[in-house]
């Protein structure tokens, strides 16, 4: 149970740096 907290923890952590990362770089690019 704890490694599948750990796997989601993970990609949720993931998942929110490509999303802030993408809306940091979305206004340069335009």
């Amino acid at each position: 149970m704890d490694t599948v907290l750990a796997v989601v923890a993970v990609v949720v952590g993931l998942l929110s740096l490509i999303y802030i990362a993408w809306t940091l770089i979305q206004p340069w690019r335009f």
